[in-house]
C-alpha cells in the first residue's frame, strides 16, 4: 500500500518550497504552479477518503524511529475523515480562488508558498498520530497563516492584527503544551492510542483528569475562537486576504474541534463527561453571542466572521452531550459550515472586488 497521505502532504510542502525557492522566475505562473501541487494533493488523498468512507476501516501509514518515538506516521478514522476532507478540497478551491484574487497583488510567490504550508500543516494536525506531531503541525498551521496576515492584510490594521492572531494562538499552544506534558507524564508515551490504552488501565484523580482536560481544551478553544476567548477572530478573518479567510473560517477554526473531540471526547472521556455541562452551556452562550453580534455588523466579511464564531458554538454544544451522537452531530456540522462559509467568503470577496465596498448598507442593487 503506497503512503498516499504522506505523499498528499509531502506534495504540499515540497511545491510551497519549490514556489518559494524559484520565486524570481515563477512570478506570473506562481498561481498555477500552486494549483498544480494542490489538485496532486487532492488526488492523491483520493485513496484514503474512499477508503474511510466506504468501508469505515481507518487509514493508517507508520514508520519506526530509534528515537525518543518509537513510532510515528498518519491515520485517519472516522473522526479524522469529515474535517481532513473539508481541508483538503476547500483548500483546493482557496488556491484555485486566490489566482485571480492576487492578480495585482506583490509577492505572489510568496503568498502561494504560505498557501501551499497553511495546507499542510491543517491537514497534518487531523492526521498526526502521536502528541509531538501534533503539536509540531498545530505551530506549522500558525507560522505561515501569521505571515499571510503580515504582508497580504489591510495594510492600515495588518501589523496590529497579525499580532493579536500570534498572541491568542500562542497563548492557547502553551497550553496545549501543558497538557501534552502532562499526559506524558502520565502515560510515559506520545502515541494517541497508546495514551488512550494506558489511561484506561490507571487509576488517575478525576481531578487530574480534569486539569489537562482543561488545558488542552483551552488552547483547542482559543482556535474555535469560542466566548469568551474569540476576539482575535473577528478582525483577522475580517481583515485577511479573501482566499486566506476562507481557510481560516473554513477550515482552520475546525481544527480545533477535532482535536477536541480526539483529545477531550475520546482521550479523557472521563474529564469530559464531568464537564460536560460547561461545555455543552460555553457553546449554547457562544451561540447566542456570535449570532446577536453578527446581526449588528455592517462590514460583511465581520458579520461572516461573528457568524462563524455562532457556528463554532453549535458544535461545542454538540460535543458537550458527549454521546457518539452528539459527537456525530457536532463532526457532521463541521463540513456543513467548512463548506458553506467557505463559499460565503468567495461571494463576499468577488462583491467587495467588484464594488470597492465592504459596508453591507451601500450594496442595494447589484447587479
Amino acid at each position: 500500500m503506497l503512503p498516499f497521505s504522506a505523499l498528499s502532504l509531502t506534495v504540499l510542502f515540497f511545491g510551497g518550497l519549490l514556489i518559494y525557492l524559484f520565486k524570481g522566475h515563477l512570478n506570473e505562473s506562481a498561481g498555477k504552479v500552486a494549483v498544480a501541487f494542490s489538485l496532486l494533493s487532492v488526488l492523491l488523498m483520493i485513496p484514503p477518503f474512499y477508503q474511510v468512507f466506504t468501508t469505515g476501516t481507518p487509514w493508517a501509514e507508520y514508520a519506526t524511529w530509534s528515537g525518543i518515538l518509537d513510532q510515528f506516521g498518519l491515520y485517519m478514522d472516522g473522526i479524522a475523515f469529515p474535517i481532513t476532507f473539508a481541508i483538503v478540497f476547500l483548500g483546493f478551491l482557496s488556491v484555485v480562488y486566490a489566482v485571480g484574487y492576487t492578480e495585482h497583488t506583490k509577492n505572489r510567490p510568496t503568498f502561494f508558498a504560505n498557501q501551499l504550508f497553511f495546507l499542510m500543516g491543517m491537514q497534518w494536525v487531523t492526521l498526526a498520530t502521536n502528541t509531538i506531531e501534533f503539536f509540531i503541525a498545530w505551530e506549522i498551521m500558525l507560522v505561515p497563516s501569521y505571515f499571510l496576515l503580515l504582508f497580504w492584510g489591510l495594510p492600515e490594521t495588518r501589523k496590529r492584527t497579525a499580532m493579536k492572531f500570534w498572541l491568542y494562538t500562542q497563548s492557547g499552544a502553551v497550553c496545549i503544551m501543558v497538557g501534552l506534558g502532562f499526559l506524558y507524564g502520565l502515560t510515559g508515551s506520545f502515541d494517541l492510542f497508546t495514551i488512550q490504552t494506558v489511561l484506561s488501565t490507571l487509576s488517575v484523580p478525576l481531578e487530574t483528569l480534569k486539569l489537562i482536560f482543561i488545558l488542552l481544551a483551552a488552547g483547542f478553544l482559543v482556535k474555535m475562537a469560542v466566548f469568551p476567548i474569540h476576539w482575535w477572530l473577528p478582525p483577522v478573518h475580517a481583515e485577511a486576504p479573501t482566499p486566506i479567510s476562507v481557510l481560516l473560517s473554513g477550515a482552520m477554526i475546525e481544527t480545533g474541534a477535532y482535536a477536541l473531540v480526539r483529545f477531550g471526547t475520546i482521550t479523557l472521556n472521563a474529564a469530559a463527561s464531568a464537564l460536560a455541562f460547561w461545555i455543552a452551556a460555553l457553546g449554547v452562550v457562544t451561540i447566542f453571542y456570535g449570532g446577536f453580534m453578527a446581526l449588528a455588523q455592517v462590514d460583511i466579511k465581520r458579520l461572516l466572521a461573528y457568524s462563524s464564531v455562532s457556528q463554532m458554538g453549535y458544535v461545542l454544544f454538540a460535543l458537550g452531550v458527549v454521546t457518539t451522537s452528539g459527537t456525530a452531530g457536532g463532526l457532521f456540522h463541521l463540513i456543513n459550515h467548512a463548506f458553506s462559509k467557505g463559499l460565503l467568503f468567495m461571494t463576499a470577496g468577488a462583491v467587495i472586488h467588484q464594488t470597492g465596498l465592504r459596508d453591507i448598507t451601500k450594496m442595494g442593487g447589484l447587479k
